[in-house]
């Protein structure tokens, strides 16, 4: 779990209380297990019928074992199960089901949180192996489990010993339907039928050893010094462990502790429990404890012991059948008493004191510090004691004298305070060690002099981030919208990660430091530490210190350096990935140095950028075409456009979102404002030469259209601030060409617009031409036709004028689906007046517009005896020059390029002589 501990807060914390001569080692767990470790399970299992999907029995337990833990944590915590794939052979889900949080857990039963659904039951079937994983809210694994050796979810760097408990079951019988830990909440996995064993649904289950709650491994007893004086307390730290070593959750048993010797007293340094007797007077060395929960199951008591001799510490907690013991702690009547510098930083000199304390019945007071002691210059052997870290690390000098494991002369100036000496321990590197000092003289006493401090954790003054390049680009450090670039988002860039030493130009304050770097000062120019290497986090400050500010910080992936990937005390990692446009402030830090609890690292506030997209995601919306002969929808009639007639977008225009993509096919939020460079020219676009898949009457080529974009262009894009941008298609021109190819039956348009790229200011851009394709109009091809007529003088004469269409049976009838879309008026005939008394009849168009495809042209009678002829001509090129046809024989360039004419006669007709009036009928 990434913790994020500004440097100018952190408070070096003294380790005193630490020893490596505790019989309890830490164990490292893996960077990818949770702090909740031990604190939770998985504890039960139930599936009512294991050949069925869901079933309302079924259920999934978790036991909260750390009942200190708030619910506004674990509500965060998701589970997941996954089963093996059996291709549905069993009318079960294969696959893997949500994650679902301990939210929608039942807690009336806490500490245990049980799920009643049969949509998840689907997911674990006994007769064909499952696992289920525990995460944290920051997605790190809490507990796990694996049925008959299926381990989909298992996370390679928390598993097994890693763990806190059992994580693999083997196969449940046939019948079986009930699994569960045992003992419950901590054991191992068992599995029964229910019948065998009562399913124990929010409550502790009856398996062997019964009860639930975590379960005590062992004691971790630390004494602050192995070399003790008789005079002076030496404070013991005592901790429940479980096997993990981690503190026992919610601990509240009582211990009994004894001394070997039956020696010594005991009181209360840190802790909220009870001991027992208090205050301990009667030497001899036993007392109880009973620790509380706030204790957290970790005390510090002082042992006392006026004895000179070797004792061992023995803690049993006798209810839970575990006891421990301490390593051999000497207590003798002259010893050293050593006092570290509580700032323990590598290249920083450490201010130690060494006092001799002596304990002598015959002076009063008995126990105090010689005066007597050689107050000039002593000859003295030092030694470190390493306890198997880091031996390979540059050893700490004393006066310029290198301390090693092999005792080593030194002198000290007991003069200025006699019985007391000052010195520096001087590092070059990071160590763990505890320093002894003797004096083998036997000069003072008659016996050798021996004092030892704690353990002495030497960290490194901070962590260095140094070399952040991409490709061959250094990081810019570019914090402005227009700055230089650094990289794509999500693309891969490397940093080197060292730990450095201390610098007194970097830490000013009080002459040697306070150990924390000065404002305005960094760590990278800083020596490296030649040992450090420690599981350290490179992540991204989620509060501020990111571009743009009014964005989100991203994602810093593959920013887990382990121990094992430094060398020299440096570490590279090429893999990092950050996912957001803009930049951020990239911060190391390493917690719990060489195992000490508050011995955390950090390092220095480092912008990183600019990143841009690293490609652009496409979702259109294809629009529509709009008829040009469009009806009342109560007249049902159909919608239409004619071929040659040119046609528009319809009320939804096609439109496309632009998403502004990292490298890891992730969209990214913060392309937006000044920061998205997209805008109205960056779009090219390629219109339509033909239809999809409309051949002409040749049957061999496609329908021909002319495409015309709209003069203004494509506008600005709509910034909707959140990583997209939207553009909406002009007002483009479509028409489907009336050419020699084009007197085919009605017909959908099938069209697509290509747009060939989006591409940026910086020249991001799509992977892709993609297209739309609006929805479609109804093309027919249409023409007038017209018809001679003719009668008396006398009768006004009624010449047909219809829209027709090619149909598909190939033949042409009147457009009865054209209601007033096409609109021949009077003017815009031409007239030819061929009458014996010309302009003595009226020509006017009679419909106008059409109804049901009629129009119609009526011509007025001229009068008695005027006979003769009129021409009738509409002149449809501007009025629907797409309804023009070849009427005449002369096939040209453009073979629909006729306009309909017809004949009126007045007078003249031939027949029965008895007729007095003849018509000639459409046809």
């Amino acid at each position: 779990m990434k913790r994020l501990i500004h440097k100018y807060l952190l408070i070096p914390i003294s380790l005193a209380l630490l020893s490596i001569m505790s019989s309890s080692v830490y164990a490292a767990v893996g960077d990818e297990c949770s702090i909740y470790l031990g604190q939770a399970s998985l504890n039960e299992f139930f599936k009512d019928n294991t050949t069925q999907a869901n079933d309302p029995n079924d259920f999934v337990e978790v036991e909260i074992l750390d009942t200190s833990i708030d619910p506004v944590i674990y509500s965060d915590w998701t589970i997941q199960i996954c089963e093996f794939d059996d291709k549905g052979k069993k009318n079960d889900d294969d696959g893997c089901s949500l994650e679902i949080n301990l939210s929608s857990f039942d807690d009336t039963t806490f500490p245990w949180l049980v799920l009643n659904d049969g949509s998840i039951g689907s997911y674990y079937n006994f007769s064909t192996g499952f696992d289920a994983i525990l995460l944290d809210g920051s997605g790190l694994v809490i507990d796990y489990l694996s049925v008959d050796g299926f381990n989909d979810q298992e996370v390679a760097d928390c598993t097994g010993d890693e763990l806190a408990f059992d994580s693999q079951a083997s196969t449940p019988g046939a019948s079986d339907k009930f699994m569960f830990r045992d003992p419950d909440g901590t054991g191992d996995w068992n599995s029964t039928p229910s019948a065998a064993e009562v399913p124990t649904e929010g409550s502790t289950n009856n398996g062997a050893g019964g009860g639930g709650g975590p379960q005590l491994n062992h004691f971790s007893i630390t004494p602050t010094t192995v070399n003790a004086s008789t005079c002076l307390a030496n404070a013991v730290t005592i901790i429940a462990e479980l096997a993990n070593n981690n503190p026992v959750p919610n601990y509240t048993n009582q211990v009994q502790i004894t001394v070997s010797t039956g020696h010594g007293n005991w009181s209360i340094s840190n802790a909220d429990g009870v001991l027992a007797p208090d205050p301990d007077t009667d030497d001899n060395g036993a007392v109880s404890y009973t620790f509380v929960p706030t204790d957290l199951a970790e005390i510090v008591l002082n042992f006392s012991n006026t004895h000179a001799e070797d004792v061992i510490i023995t803690v049993s907690d006798t209810a839970e059948g575990v006891a421990s013991s301490s390593v051999l702690i000497n207590f003798s009547r002259n010893a050293f008493i050593i006092t570290e510098d509580p700032i323990q930083i590598a290249g920083r000199p450490q201010s130690m004191t060494v006092e001799m304390w002596t304990d002598d019945a015959a002076a009063s007071p008995s126990c105090a510090i010689d005066t007597n002691y050689n107050s000039n210059a002593q000859s003295l052997q030092a030694s470190i004691d390493r306890a198997g870290v880091l031996l390979g690390a540059a050893s700490p000098t004393i006066n310029g004298t290198s301390i090693s494991a092999a005792p080593a002369g030194i002198t000290l100036d007991f003069s200025a305070t006699p019985g007391s000496a000052t010195f520096d321990l001087n590092t070059t590197d990071v160590g763990q060690y505890a320093l002894t000092l003797e004096d083998t003289t036997l000069v003072h006493s008659s016996s050798i002099i021996t004092g030892t401090s704690s353990l002495l954790t030497v960290r490194p003054f901070g962590l260095a981030v140094t070399n952040i390049i991409a490709g061959i680009t250094l990081n810019p450090m570019t914090v402005t919208a227009i700055g230089t670039k650094f990289t794509t988002a999500g693309s891969d860039f490397s940093a080197t990660v060292a730990g450095v030493l201390w610098s007194a130009a970097d830490d000013t304050e009080g002459g040697v430091g306070d150990g924390v770097l000065d404002l305005g000062s960094r760590y990278d120019d800083n020596a490296v530490a030649p040992s450090y290497a420690w599981d350290t986090d490179l992540f991204a400050l989620t509060t501020g210190g990111f571009t743009p500010a009014t964005g989100i910080v991203g994602t810093l992936n593959n920013g887990d350096l382990l121990e094992a990937e430094f060398a020299g005390g440096s570490a590279t990692v090429n893999d990092l990935q950050y996912t957001e446009v803009g930049s951020f402030t990239l911060q190391a830090l390493a917690t719990a140095y060489l195992g000490v609890l508050g011995a955390d690292i950090v390092g220095d506030d480092i912008i990183v950028g600019r990143f841009i997209p690293a490609y652009f995601d496409i979702a259109v919306t294809n629009g529509e075409f709009a008829n040009t002969c469009v009806q009342d929808p109560l007249l049902m009639l159909t919608p239409f456009t004619y071929v040659g007639e040119s046609f528009f977008y319809g009320a939804i225009y096609p439109s496309f979102i632009v998403s502004a993509m990292n490298a890891l096919d992730d969209p990214t939020l913060n392309y937006k404002g000044a920061w998205g460079k997209l805008d109205a020219s960056s779009v090219s676009v390629t219109g339509p030469v033909a239809d999809n898949t409309q051949l002409g009457s040749d049957l061999l080529t496609l329908m021909a259209i002319t495409y015309t974009t709209d003069i203004v262009g494509f506008a600005a894009p709509t910034d909707n601030a959140n990583g997209t941008f939207t553009y909406v298609f002009p007002n483009d021109e479509f028409l489907y060409n009336r050419d020699a190819n084009s007197e085919i039956s009605e017909f959908d348009s099938d069209i697509d617009i290509t747009v060939t790229t989006v591409i940026d200011q910086e020249g991001i851009s799509t992977t892709a031409p993609f297209t739309l394709t609006p929805n479609p109009v109804h093309l027919r091809f249409g023409r007038i036709k017209m018809s001679n007529v003719h009668g008396s003088e006398l009768i006004d004469l009624a010449m047909p004028m219809f829209v027709e269409y090619y149909d598909l049976s190939g033949t042409y009838v009147i457009n009865s689906d054209d209601n007033d879309c096409t609109n021949v008026a009077t003017g815009d005939l031409v007239i030819t007046d061929n009458l014996s008394t010309p302009a003595t009849s009226a020509v006017t168009v009679t419909i106008s517009p059409t109804l049901l495809g009629d129009q119609g042209v009526t011509l007025t009678a001229p009068g008695a005896g005027i006979d003769g002829s009129i021409i009738v001509t509409p002149n449809l090129t501007v009025v629907a020059d797409w309804l023009r046809y070849e009427w005449d024989t002369t096939v040209g360039v453009d073979p629909f390029d006729d306009n309909p004419s017809a004949t009126a006669t007045f007078g003249i007709y031939s027949g029965n002589d008895v007729n007095i009036y003849q018509i000639q009928t459409f046809q």
